[in-house]
Protein backbone atom coordinates (compact mmCIF):
# COMPACT_ATOMS: atom_id res chain seq x y z
CA UNK A 1 0.00 0.00 0.00
CA UNK A 2 1.36 3.42 -0.96
CA UNK A 3 1.56 6.39 1.38
CA UNK A 4 -1.41 7.91 -0.47
CA UNK A 5 -3.47 4.79 0.24
CA UNK A 6 -2.44 4.97 3.89
CA UNK A 7 -3.57 8.59 4.06
CA UNK A 8 -6.95 7.67 2.57
CA UNK A 9 -7.35 4.89 5.13
CA UNK A 10 -6.38 7.36 7.86
CA UNK A 11 -9.10 9.74 6.68
CA UNK A 12 -11.70 6.97 6.90
CA UNK A 13 -10.63 6.22 10.48
CA UNK A 14 -10.80 9.91 11.39
CA UNK A 15 -14.34 10.16 9.97
CA UNK A 16 -15.49 7.26 12.14
CA UNK A 17 -13.52 7.20 15.43
CA UNK A 18 -15.20 3.93 16.46
CA UNK A 19 -14.34 2.10 13.26
CA UNK A 20 -12.14 -0.96 13.63
CA UNK A 21 -10.19 0.16 10.58
CA UNK A 22 -7.57 1.65 12.90
CA UNK A 23 -6.02 -1.84 13.17
CA UNK A 24 -5.44 -2.26 9.41
CA UNK A 25 -4.13 1.32 9.38
CA UNK A 26 -1.62 0.48 12.11
CA UNK A 27 -0.60 -2.66 10.22
CA UNK A 28 0.13 -0.58 7.14
CA UNK A 29 2.15 1.87 9.21
CA UNK A 30 4.11 -1.07 10.58
CA UNK A 31 4.80 -2.47 7.10
CA UNK A 32 6.08 0.96 6.07
CA UNK A 33 8.42 1.03 9.06
CA UNK A 34 6.42 3.83 10.72
CA UNK A 35 6.30 2.16 14.12
CA UNK A 36 5.64 5.27 16.20
CA UNK A 37 2.66 6.13 14.03
CA UNK A 38 1.35 2.56 14.33
CA UNK A 39 1.65 2.67 18.14
CA UNK A 40 -0.10 6.03 18.34
CA UNK A 41 -3.01 4.85 16.17
CA UNK A 42 -3.45 1.63 18.17
CA UNK A 43 -3.28 3.32 21.56
CA UNK A 44 -5.87 5.87 20.48
CA UNK A 45 -8.15 3.15 19.10
CA UNK A 46 -7.82 0.97 22.20
CA UNK A 47 -8.69 3.92 24.43
CA UNK A 48 -12.02 4.05 22.59
CA UNK A 49 -12.44 0.27 22.37
CA UNK A 50 -10.51 -1.29 25.29
CA UNK A 51 -12.12 -4.68 24.76
CA UNK A 52 -10.92 -5.04 21.18
CA UNK A 53 -8.31 -7.75 21.76
CA UNK A 54 -7.16 -7.96 18.15
CA UNK A 55 -5.96 -4.39 18.50
CA UNK A 56 -4.00 -5.30 21.63
CA UNK A 57 -2.37 -8.19 19.78
CA UNK A 58 -1.38 -5.79 17.00
CA UNK A 59 -0.01 -3.31 19.54
CA UNK A 60 1.99 -6.08 21.21
CA UNK A 61 3.50 -7.01 17.84
CA UNK A 62 4.56 -3.43 17.15
CA UNK A 63 6.05 -3.06 20.62
CA UNK A 64 8.12 -6.19 20.04
CA UNK A 65 9.30 -4.93 16.66
CA UNK A 66 10.30 -1.66 18.30
CA UNK A 67 12.23 -3.50 21.05
CA UNK A 68 9.78 -2.75 23.89
CA UNK A 69 9.15 -6.17 25.50
CA UNK A 70 7.77 -4.82 28.78
CA UNK A 71 5.07 -2.88 26.96
CA UNK A 72 4.31 -5.86 24.70
CA UNK A 73 4.02 -8.07 27.74
CA UNK A 74 1.26 -5.90 29.20
CA UNK A 75 -0.79 -6.14 26.01
CA UNK A 76 -0.43 -9.90 25.64
CA UNK A 77 -1.25 -10.41 29.32
CA UNK A 78 -4.46 -8.44 28.75
CA UNK A 79 -5.26 -10.65 25.77
CA UNK A 80 -4.81 -14.00 27.54
CA UNK A 81 -6.76 -12.68 30.52
CA UNK A 82 -9.72 -11.97 28.25
CA UNK A 83 -9.18 -14.88 25.82
CA UNK A 84 -7.41 -17.74 27.69
CA UNK A 85 -7.05 -19.90 24.57
CA UNK A 86 -5.34 -17.26 22.41
CA UNK A 87 -2.41 -19.33 21.21
CA UNK A 88 -0.47 -16.49 19.61
CA UNK A 89 -0.55 -14.32 22.75
CA UNK A 90 0.54 -17.24 24.97
CA UNK A 91 3.45 -18.03 22.64
CA UNK A 92 4.62 -14.42 22.61
CA UNK A 93 4.31 -14.18 26.38
CA UNK A 94 6.39 -17.34 26.75
CA UNK A 95 9.12 -15.86 24.57
CA UNK A 96 9.03 -12.53 26.40
CA UNK A 97 9.25 -14.17 29.84
CA UNK A 98 12.12 -16.34 28.57
CA UNK A 99 14.04 -13.36 27.22
CA UNK A 100 13.45 -11.36 30.40
CA UNK A 101 14.80 -14.23 32.51
CA UNK A 102 11.46 -15.05 34.20
CA UNK A 103 11.96 -18.79 33.96
CA UNK A 104 8.92 -20.01 35.93
CA UNK A 105 6.48 -17.87 33.95
CA UNK A 106 8.11 -18.86 30.67
CA UNK A 107 7.83 -22.55 31.53
CA UNK A 108 4.17 -22.16 32.44
CA UNK A 109 3.39 -20.30 29.22
CA UNK A 110 5.17 -22.85 27.03
CA UNK A 111 3.17 -25.57 28.78
CA UNK A 112 -0.05 -23.71 27.94
CA UNK A 113 1.09 -23.39 24.31
CA UNK A 114 1.63 -27.14 24.18
CA UNK A 115 -1.76 -27.82 25.74
CA UNK A 116 -3.37 -25.66 23.07
CA UNK A 117 -1.21 -27.15 20.32
CA UNK A 118 0.51 -30.42 21.28
CA UNK A 119 2.24 -30.54 17.88
CA UNK A 120 4.15 -27.29 18.41
CA UNK A 121 7.70 -28.62 18.17
CA UNK A 122 9.31 -25.22 18.69
CA UNK A 123 7.48 -24.74 21.99
CA UNK A 124 8.50 -28.23 23.07
CA UNK A 125 12.16 -27.46 22.30
CA UNK A 126 11.98 -24.15 24.15
CA UNK A 127 10.45 -25.84 27.17
CA UNK A 128 13.12 -28.54 27.21
CA UNK A 129 15.88 -25.94 26.83
CA UNK A 130 14.51 -23.90 29.71
CA UNK A 131 14.34 -26.89 32.03
CA UNK A 132 17.86 -27.94 31.09
CA UNK A 133 19.28 -24.42 31.39
CA UNK A 134 17.84 -23.76 34.82
CA UNK A 135 18.44 -27.16 36.36
CA UNK A 136 20.61 -26.67 39.43
CA UNK A 137 23.79 -28.66 39.10
CA UNK A 138 25.15 -30.34 42.23
CA UNK A 139 28.29 -28.80 43.69
CA UNK A 140 31.43 -30.29 42.15
CA UNK A 141 33.76 -30.97 45.08
CA UNK A 142 35.77 -34.02 46.09
CA UNK A 143 37.36 -35.49 49.18
CA UNK A 144 40.81 -34.99 47.68
CA UNK A 145 40.15 -31.26 47.48
CA UNK A 146 39.07 -31.13 51.11
CA UNK A 147 42.15 -33.12 52.14
CA UNK A 148 44.35 -30.61 50.36
CA UNK A 149 42.63 -27.74 52.17
CA UNK A 150 43.31 -29.42 55.51
CA UNK A 151 46.97 -29.93 54.61
CA UNK A 152 47.16 -26.19 53.95
CA UNK A 153 45.48 -25.32 57.26
CA UNK A 154 42.33 -24.11 55.48
CA UNK A 155 39.96 -25.87 57.85
CA UNK A 156 36.91 -23.70 57.16
CA UNK A 157 37.14 -24.40 53.42
CA UNK A 158 37.36 -28.13 54.10
CA UNK A 159 34.35 -27.90 56.38
CA UNK A 160 32.40 -26.05 53.67
CA UNK A 161 33.25 -28.81 51.17
CA UNK A 162 32.02 -31.46 53.57
CA UNK A 163 28.81 -29.49 54.01
CA UNK A 164 28.21 -29.38 50.25
CA UNK A 165 28.96 -33.07 49.81
CA UNK A 166 26.63 -34.05 52.64
CA UNK A 167 23.88 -31.78 51.33
CA UNK A 168 23.71 -34.23 48.41
CA UNK A 169 24.34 -37.46 50.35
CA UNK A 170 23.68 -36.97 54.07
CA UNK A 171 24.42 -40.66 54.65
CA UNK A 172 27.84 -40.71 52.96
CA UNK A 173 29.94 -42.52 55.56
CA UNK A 174 33.28 -41.56 53.98
CA UNK A 175 32.48 -37.88 54.29
CA UNK A 176 31.11 -38.28 57.82
CA UNK A 177 34.33 -40.08 58.74
CA UNK A 178 36.35 -37.19 57.34
CA UNK A 179 34.35 -34.75 59.46
CA UNK A 180 35.13 -36.78 62.58
CA UNK A 181 38.81 -36.87 61.60
CA UNK A 182 38.85 -33.10 61.13
CA UNK A 183 37.24 -32.67 64.53
CA UNK A 184 39.90 -34.90 66.15
CA UNK A 185 42.65 -32.97 64.38
CA UNK A 186 41.31 -29.66 65.63
CA UNK A 187 41.28 -30.96 69.19
CA UNK A 188 44.94 -31.88 68.88
CA UNK A 189 45.79 -28.42 67.59
CA UNK A 190 44.66 -26.68 70.75
CA UNK A 191 41.95 -24.71 72.49
CA UNK A 192 41.90 -21.93 69.89
CA UNK A 193 40.03 -24.38 67.64
CA UNK A 194 37.13 -24.86 70.08
CA UNK A 195 34.76 -22.68 68.07
CA UNK A 196 35.45 -24.70 64.95
CA UNK A 197 34.86 -27.91 66.84
CA UNK A 198 31.57 -26.56 68.18
CA UNK A 199 30.50 -25.69 64.64
CA UNK A 200 31.46 -29.14 63.43
CA UNK A 201 29.42 -30.76 66.19
CA UNK A 202 26.42 -28.61 65.33
CA UNK A 203 26.87 -29.44 61.66
CA UNK A 204 27.06 -33.18 62.39
CA UNK A 205 23.92 -33.02 64.50
CA UNK A 206 21.99 -31.32 61.68
CA UNK A 207 23.24 -33.86 59.13
CA UNK A 208 22.26 -36.80 61.35
CA UNK A 209 18.84 -35.28 61.90
CA UNK A 210 18.35 -34.86 58.16
CA UNK A 211 19.54 -38.42 57.50
CA UNK A 212 17.06 -39.77 60.08
CA UNK A 213 14.23 -37.80 58.45
CA UNK A 214 15.08 -39.29 55.05
CA UNK A 215 15.14 -42.79 56.47
CA UNK A 216 11.79 -42.28 58.18
CA UNK A 217 10.20 -40.87 55.02
CA UNK A 218 11.49 -42.97 52.11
Amino acid sequence: MSLEDIERLKERVNRDPYSKLFVPLAEEYKKAGMLDEAIAVLIKGIERQPGYMSARVSLGKVYLEKGMPDEARVEFENVVSAIPDNLYAHRKLAEIYRDLGEKDKAVEEFKIVLRLNPLDEEAARNLADLKRKFTVQPPQVSLSESDFCISQGRYMEAMDMYRRLLSIEPGNMRVLQRVEELKALLKLLGKDKEKLIARLNSFLDSIKKRRDEILQNP
